[in-house]
C-alpha cells in the first residue's frame, strides 16, 4: 500500500490510474469512443425484477402487486415460510399498489390458539408489525413516482430463500 502525505499526490496517483482503466460494454451498457473520451450509457431501462426467478416474485400488473413462485409460473404456491420454526406453503399473493412508495411485506398473523390463521401481503412504509399477533417480512419495494394521470410504480425484488417470521408475545417473569 502506497503512503500519500499530500491531497494532490493522491489525486495524481488516482488520475494515472484511472486514466490506464477502459471500460467494458455489458448487457445493457453500452460504450462509445468520442473525441471528448469515453461515454457510457444504458441501452435499456433496468427491470429490477426481470431475473428473479425465485420463490415470492413480484410482478406489478396495472393497479395489482402479484406474488407467485418465480420457478414454477403454474405452482399456486408464491413460496415457503417458517412462522416460529414451523415451514408454511404460502398461497399467491395480491395486494393494490399503493399511493406512495412503500415495502411490500408477508405478513403471518396467528389465531387465538398460537397455530397460525393467515398469511396476507401488504405494503407498509417501514417493515413492522402492527399488532402482537403477527409478524411481518419484506418482500420487496414498490417505487411511486410522479402525481396524478403521470404516477407509475416499479419494484425492487428482494432475493429469498425462506421467509423467516417470528411472532413473540410477553416474556413469562414465571420459572417453570
Amino acid at each position: 500500500m502506497k503512503t500519500f502525505y499530500t491531497w494532490s499526490a493522491a489525486a495524481k496517483e488516482l488520475g494515472e490510474r484511472l486514466a490506464v482503466m477502459r471500460p467494458l460494454a455489458g448487457r445493457g451498457v453500452g460504450i462509445e469512443q468520442t473525441p471528448g473520451g469515453t461515454r457510457i450509457s444504458m441501452l435499456e431501462e433496468h427491470q429490477y425484477n426481470c431475473d428473479y426467478s425465485g420463490p415470492f416474485k413480484l410482478i406489478i400488473d396495472e393497479d395489482v402487486i402479484e406474488i407467485i413462485d418465480g420457478m414454477g409460473v403454474d405452482s399456486d404456491n408464491a413460496g415457503f415460510a417458517q412462522v416460529n420454526g414451523k415451514t408454511y406453503q404460502v398461497a399467491d399473493q395480491t395486494c393494490a399498489v399503493p399511493a406512495a412508495s412503500g415495502y411490500v411485506c408477508l405478513k403471518a398473523e396467528l389465531d387465538q390458539t398460537g397455530e397460525i390463521a393467515t398469511f396476507s401481503v401488504e405494503t407498509k412504509e417501514i417493515p413492522m408489525r402492527d399488532f402482537d399477533d403477527e409478524a411481518v417480512y419484506p418482500l420487496g419495494y414498490v417505487k411511486i413516482t410522479g402525481e396524478g394521470e403521470s404516477l407509475s410504480a416499479s419494484l425492487i425484488q428482494f432475493y429469498h430463500a425462506m421467509p423467516q417470521l417470528w411472532i413473540t408475545g410477553d416474556c413469562n417473569n414465571e420459572v417453570t
